[in-house]
């Protein structure tokens, strides 16, 4: 009996370290699971801030995709060195672009970004609800050039680079009210080494029209609380 009562604190003992070292394994895997999404990246791509989601139409429409680029804290970019968005539909190199060539935190005094598409596919289909093809893909690379880098290594926050956009070379049918666009990119080093890559998803932007309705929906159904409350209050 006294054998088998003085194994019971061990028993006891084991138990006990065996639950705090899982305690110790759920905490370190909380630690990581909390780590920001972009931890040890380099260059963060996500869509603009909002109501933009990325996917522009207009006029008859031609397409604007547009991405919004960081450079994250402990990187710098150096002259030579291109970030690519890859497989862009209805993308060539005779497409406008538009890119944040103005100084300021982002970008040096004398530098700038070179734009280039070039096509990656002659035989896609374009994704609008007429699907139209053959339709041409394009990877769309942005270079730095110029002498100065840009610097984030001594930041401690991502530092917005801006927004880069390009249209899509002719007008195309309508996209899907819901569409969304997942576009893998790379992060290339002046010598043509890849450094990181991503992907980042874009979304359809309403247009005027759809974001009234969407304000008239929001705001009907407080005008309508709003009166009951005064009612209540009479």
């Amino acid at each position: 009996m006294m054998l088998g009562g003085a194994a019971m604190p061990g028993r006891g003992r084991s138990m006990g370290r065996a639950t705090t070292t899982a305690l110790f394994a759920a905490l370190a895997l909380a630690i990581v699971s909390a780590a920001p999404a972009h931890a040890g990246r380099i260059i963060i791509i996500s869509p603009p801030p909002p109501p933009g989601g990325g996917i522009t139409p207009v006029g008859d429409p031609i397409y604007t995709f547009t991405v919004s680029i960081g450079l994250n804290f402990g990187f710098a970019i150096t002259p030579g060195a291109s970030i690519t968005l890859q497989n862009v539909p209805g993308v060539d190199p005779t497409s406008f672009y538009s890119v944040p060539n103005v100084a300021g935190p982002g970008l040096p005094a004398g530098d700038g970004w070179l734009t280039n598409p070039t096509v990656t596919s002659t035989t896609g289909t374009w994704p609008g609800i007429d699907g139209e093809t053959p339709i041409r893909y394009s990877d769309v690379k942005w270079t730095l050039v110029g002498g100065t880098p840009i610097n984030n290594i001594a930041g401690s926050t991502v530092l917005a680079l801006g927004l880069f956009s390009i249209n899509t070379y002719q007008a195309f049918s309508e996209l899907p009210p819901d569409f969304q666009l997942h576009l893998n990119y790379i992060y290339s080093l002046a010598d043509g080494s890849v450094a990181d890559s991503g992907t980042v998803t874009l979304a359809l932007v309403p247009e005027p029209a759809s974001l009234a309705l969407l304000g008239l929906g929001v705001a009907l159904p407080a005008a309508v609380a709003m009166r009951r409350r005064r009612r209540a209050a009479a």
